[in-house]
């Protein structure tokens, strides 16, 4: 039976299966489909230019593995690498199967196992249908909700001007920034890299779980969209305040919805910022 048998396809992310065909990389000696490897028009592990080769050639990455020794536990706990797939343990910052350094947030992990308090392999998707994310600060969230209401507030003024001068002047600029503020209420998040201006200004930004991308407008309006209900709009309010102190990744009930996240942009482990 190939040795290939059961690694992950850095292509299409699936077990290679008995039977199958198999490419392996000159360079990295990671194993692709022979089809993956076609479509992909050579090795797609990150970082390497390898050429195809028809069996398994000699790991040059495997005396590069760097690891800590951080637990007490009889079984060292695991993660998969991002890039091949490789199992390696939870402490490597350099994986020893295909050489790549792992995101700096896992690097955080490797010293502090305490730095992700949901379940599963963070913060790349490991199989799962969600990325794991740390939790980003309250108190940072807190200033950045603080800058994105007063950059609404401001929209509102030249109608507040309007009310006590009776200027027809004010009421046509007031309807322009009124319906302004609006659309950033709903949109705010889905600005460029998930940032609100708030956001942007507190090192913030709200990404999609599943596709681990930057938040989208459509996205950002499902969030705030139960804030604006009649009657319950406040009551939601206060639940996603106290969700977002007491829950383990600071998710409230909009996230849910949307099933987004408030991370530290220097969390972010996507390709896109």
């Amino acid at each position: 039976m190939s040795n290939a048998v059961g690694k992950t396809c850095p292509y299409c992310q699936t077990p290679i299966k008995p039977g199958e065909e198999v490419v392996y990389c000159s360079a990295c000696s990671i194993p692709h489909h022979q089809q993956c490897w076609n479509e992909g028009r050579g090795c797609t592990t990150f970082g390497c230019q390898g050429q195809a080769s028809q069996v398994p050639v000699p790991n040059r990455f495997s005396d590069t593995i760097i690891d800590i020794d951080i637990g007490t536990e009889s079984t060292p706990a695991t993660k998969f690498c991002p890039y091949c797939g490789e199992t390696i343990l939870l402490q490597a910052i350099k994986c020893r199967y295909c050489g790549s350094m792992l995101p700096d947030v896992q690097m955080a992990a490797a010293y502090d196992q305490g730095a992700y308090t949901l379940p599963g392999p963070a913060p790349y998707q490991g199989g799962g249908s969600s990325w794991v994310y740390a939790k980003a600060s309250s108190g940072a969230r807190f200033v950045a909700s603080i800058l994105d209401s007063l950059v609404c507030t401001a929209a509102w003024l030249p109608l507040i001007i309007a009310g006590a001068t009776d200027e027809g002047f004010f009421y046509f600029i007031g309807i322009i920034t009124g319906i302004w503020a609006i659309w950033y209420a709903f949109t705010k998040d889905g600005r460029p890299n998930g940032q609100s201006i708030g956001k942007k200004a507190m090192g913030l930004m709200v990404v999609n779980l599943s596709t681990n991308l930057p938040c989208s407008k459509g996205s950002s309006a499902l969030r705030a969209l139960l804030w604006v209900i009649p009657y319950i709009g406040g009551l939601i309010y206060l639940v996603d305040c106290i969700m977002v102190l007491a829950s383990d990744n600071g998710r409230r009930i909009g996230d849910h919805l949307a099933n987004t996240q408030v991370i530290a942009v220097a969390s972010y482990s996507g390709p896109y910022l």
